[in-house]
């Protein structure tokens, strides 16, 4: 990274981190331990204005001052970690050609890595915890926590990704 790279990178990671401790954050209503938050955009931001390397150090950093704050440590960031990571390496190899490309790429990487790491959180470390979650849509527990997960990263995702987007077009438009 040049200078310059470092510089957008550091100033748009510690906006994800300030973005991460505020306390704007809205509960999924399906499964109220999953929030919607803003912490990923300047994390989308760095992919489109930066490239992908730069994303990945911003989503590196959000982690790790994650454990630091102390929300649901270590399980907390490292799920956050992959989400994000997932997200950018999912959409880095067509965000410069096509943003619906792009898009759904790193929606789909986002759904089968955290629906993988789901499955093995509760199926080896919290198996109790099927019995919060009840029949949805005539599935059984596992497989109704798998679909309502799969909804809300496609959500997050999307909310992150076009909002990002958009601020880089709007930034690029001016800057040149």
């Amino acid at each position: 990274m040049n200078k310059k790279e470092l510089a957008i990178t550091a100033v748009f990671s510690a906006a994800a981190v300030i973005f991460e401790a505020l306390p704007i954050k809205l509960p999924f209503p399906l499964l109220s331990y999953l929030t919607f938050d803003i912490a990923e955009i300047p994390v989308f931001f760095l992919l489109f204005y930066n490239g992908p390397k730069s994303a990945l150090v911003g989503a590196v950093l959000l982690a790790l001052v994650l454990l630091g704050l102390g929300s649901f440590v270590p399980i907390g960031p490292a799920f956050k970690f992959l989400a994000v990571a997932s997200s950018i390496l999912g959409a880095a190899p067509l965000f410069k050609k096509s943003i619906a490309g792009s898009f759904a790429l790193s929606t789909l990487s986002r759904i089968l890595v955290m629906g993988f790491a789901n499955y093995a959180l509760i199926e080896f470390y919290m198996p109790g915890f099927l019995s919060y979650v009840g029949d949805f849509i005539g599935l059984n527990p596992i497989e109704s926590v798998m679909v309502l997960t799969a909804i809300f990263n496609i959500i997050q995702n999307g909310f992150s990704f076009f909002v990002a987007y958009a601020l880089y077009t709007k930034i690029k438009s001016r800057t040149g």
